[in-house]
């Protein structure tokens, strides 16, 4: 059984693919692969309300996405469900985007059990495959890093969903590698 869905959202639009990078990066922990089917990392574009769907018997969900609030680029948000209702709703990459289909799920009676988002402020969205910027670039380390707090060590409280290696081997090659003897995890939707 899943225990917790990490989805990125996002798309190839500059600073939009951060969730897409973090999750990359984010596969390849040691934390996160001693937890075995118990995590499952979703890379998504633009899902629109068919993300709901996506989280139907999952007990966690972390979802993480580029956001816009003025902040410098680069900068980490974690925000509460609840917390979207008091927030106006701008407009989104994505059309009918990640807050619009948390509110519907609200409406709906559809969260999963626990859901945390997880935004990082975009600077640069430029249309068609546009390299992240060189803030977002600096801050994907600390992304990974609150990923693995809230997917592994759930969030605050450092209780561990999975127990973690005593020891693992100090090269993971490309962890996505099934050859190399790695889970893999990590579905692309795109």
């Amino acid at each position: 059984m899943i225990e917790t869905l990490v989805i990125g959202v996002g798309s190839p639009n500059g600073d939009d693919g951060a969730a897409w990078a973090a999750l990359e990066q984010l596969a390849c922990r040691a934390e996160v692969q001693a937890a075995g089917e118990a995590i499952v990392l979703e890379s998504l574009d633009r899902p629109g309300a068919t993300v709901i769907g996506r989280w139907q018997g999952v007990r966690k969900v972390v979802l993480v996405d580029a956001v816009r609030s003025g902040a410098p680029a680069g900068t980490l948000h974690r925000i509460a469900a609840k917390d979207l209702l008091s927030l106006g709703c701008a407009a989104s990459s994505h059309g009918f985007g990640v807050a619009e289909s948390i509110r519907l799920a609200i409406v709906l009676g559809a969260l999963p059990e626990q859901l945390v988002i997880l935004g990082i402020e975009a600077g640069a969205m430029a249309p068609g495959r546009a390299p992240l910027s060189p803030e977002v670039i600096r801050a994907l380390p600390d992304l990974v890093d609150a990923l693995v707090r809230e997917a592994v060590f759930a969030g605050d409280h450092g209780q561990p969903v999975a127990r973690a290696p005593t020891s693992w081997p100090g090269d993971l090659g490309d962890c996505r590698d099934p050859a190399a003897g790695h889970a893999v995890r990590l579905r692309v939707d795109r």
